[in-house]
């Protein structure tokens, strides 16, 4: 991998990659690196258990225009980037050279804009690329994202920039390629990485807001790893916790709800803002006399 001087250097590094490089200079940002080396190192090790599958991974999209206020948390990516297997992180090296591919695909999916406009690029769009079908406007996960993004008033959502109030992350890093879940052994050998990793995530973008469309089945483990203890929601449908989060002092409110996949989204993401709201004023602190 080149050097971080010499990417900055380079005056065709674009302005999307220079921000990428400058965030995995940082502090957080090595810390995260070394997690996802880990967890790519720990895959390696057990490829005999994944029966060589095609797998591919995903890491935090993020925009610099984002202003903290919304991260959305999935279980895991649905299909992404290009395919590779446990098999092939035999050494350190090859677990870079695949980690950097993972960062790559991710943030080249804006063609050189802020990563998150993929989202709009794709709505009502089924082949953007001209090889991917997928339709955004079909995914009722971007679909409840973006009508959150509406009703708490982050940005126009008839506008092409709304993606760029949120950022995006995932439960689980690495999934199958071919599409769908990871499977328990899977999950099992990355889990205490991912959680990690997601502790790590939440420290350096400190977002006011968390949004996880998971289920709590998904949910229950990284929260209680993150040290936080939900409340349940039993009068709500799909809202199944709301709690608080402390990263260096910042106060998040993290919501977690079902997968929207069939789901009545405006019922969904009604009780989504008002757990928001109604945890927020209950937990406001009172202004000094």
């Amino acid at each position: 991998m080149p050097c971080i001087s010499t990417w900055l250097a380079n005056p065709h590094t674009t302005i999307v990659w220079r921000v990428i490089i400058t965030y995995f200079e940082c502090e957080e940002g090595s810390e995260i690196r070394e997690t996802y080396l880990e967890l790519l190192s720990q895959l390696g090790l057990h490829h005999a258990e994944l029966k060589d599958r095609q797998l591919t991974g995903f890491s935090t999209m993020y925009c610099e225009e984002w202003k903290k206020e919304l991260m959305i948390v999935g279980r895991a990516v649905n299909g992404w980037g290009a395919p590779w297997r446990a098999s092939d992180l035999r050494n350190a090296q090859c677990c870079i050279e695949i980690f950097n591919d993972i960062v790559s695909s991710v943030h080249d999916e804006g063609r050189g804009r802020p990563p998150m406009l993929w989202v709009s690029s794709r709505w009502g769009h089924s082949d953007y690329d001209g090889v991917t079908d997928y339709n955004t406007a079909k995914s009722a996960f971007w679909r409840v994202t973006r009508t959150v993004v509406k009703l708490l008033k982050l940005a126009d959502i008839d506008k092409p920039t709304w993606p760029l109030s949120v950022v995006w992350t995932n439960l689980y890093k690495v999934s199958p390629h071919a599409g769908g879940n990871p499977g328990s052994k899977l999950c099992t050998l990355q889990f205490k990485s991912c959680a990690r990793l997601l502790a790590q995530e939440l420290l350096h973008w400190k977002p006011q807001r968390i949004l996880m469309l998971t289920g709590m089945d998904w949910a229950k483990d990284f929260l209680h790893e993150l040290g936080v203890h939900p409340d349940n929601l039993g009068s709500t449908k799909y809202v199944q916790a709301v709690c608080s989060l402390s990263t260096e002092g910042l106060p998040a409110t993290i919501v977690v709800a079902k997968h929207p996949q069939g789901k009545k989204e405006s019922v969904l993401t009604d009780e989504v803002v008002e757990a928001f709201r109604l945890y927020e004023r209950q937990n406001q602190k009172p202004e000094a006399a």
